[in-house]
């Protein structure tokens, strides 16, 4: 599982500018990252195992959410990560939701995201 997780964070750190610079190439991003999150959600309702990788998916998530223009062509990821979001909420792991606590000073999620995330550029 520990090889499953790492993989499945990896995919909703990485940015892939090479990819995100053109509409069709964001749009298969978006649909990596958002079936990594149904499939997230799933295993933290199924799991046991899962509550050692919620903190760190849960700031995954509420970083990728806070990145997701308000287009409507990336609703499918907005709307999975919020899922992801709301399962995690009312989980009996709730409590660690207050992850997404941020510094007061750190008005900016990008500069959030560079500081609190491990991001892996690829081209």
């Amino acid at each position: 599982m520990k090889e499953l997780m790492g993989e499945f964070k990896k995919y909703l750190t990485t940015i892939y500018p090479a990819l995100e610079s053109s509409g069709d190439g964001l749009g298969l991003v978006d649909a990596l990252e958002a079936a990594v999150c149904e499939n997230i959600s799933l295993y933290m309702e199924r799991n046991e195992e899962f509550q050692g990788y919620l903190n760190d998916f849960a700031l995954a998530v509420w970083t990728l959410l806070g990145n997701v223009s308000q287009s409507s062509a990336r609703d499918r990821l907005a709307v999975t990560a919020i899922k992801f979001l709301s399962t995690v909420s009312r989980s009996v792991h709730g409590s660690l939701y207050f992850v997404f606590r941020w510094r007061s000073d750190t008005t900016d999620l990008s500069e959030y995201r560079d500081s609190k995330c491990e991001v892996e550029r690829r081209r």
